[in-house]
């Protein structure tokens, strides 16, 4: 049985890591295993939570499910592209 994914619509303009500290908390107390990250309204992003993501990816991949990021643009695309992490952790889906 597959499992439905949750999507999570991030509202603040700016995306570090103990945001995601507070999502990973709430993923893992939910027993969320496929997430998926709407940063649309994101204007920045640290590359400590870029870190995050995809410790949490790695985390929701052994659980047998995944995370995805979404809505990626300017600045924190840029960023996304410069560490290589785009096919890793994007996603076209909107």
């Amino acid at each position: 049985m597959e499992s439905k994914e949750t999507v999570i619509q991030y509202e603040n303009h700016i995306l570090d890591y103990s945001d995601l500290t507070q999502w990973h908390n709430v993923i893992k107390e939910s027993n969320l295993i496929n997430v998926c990250f709407d940063l649309t309204r994101v204007k920045g992003i640290t590359t400590a939570a870029f870190a995050k993501l995809l410790l949490m990816k790695s985390e929701l991949i052994r659980a047998g499910g995944d995370l995805h990021v979404r809505g990626l643009h300017d600045y924190p695309k840029a960023l996304c592209t410069v560490l290589k992490l785009c096919k890793v952790i994007e996603t076209d889906n909107s």
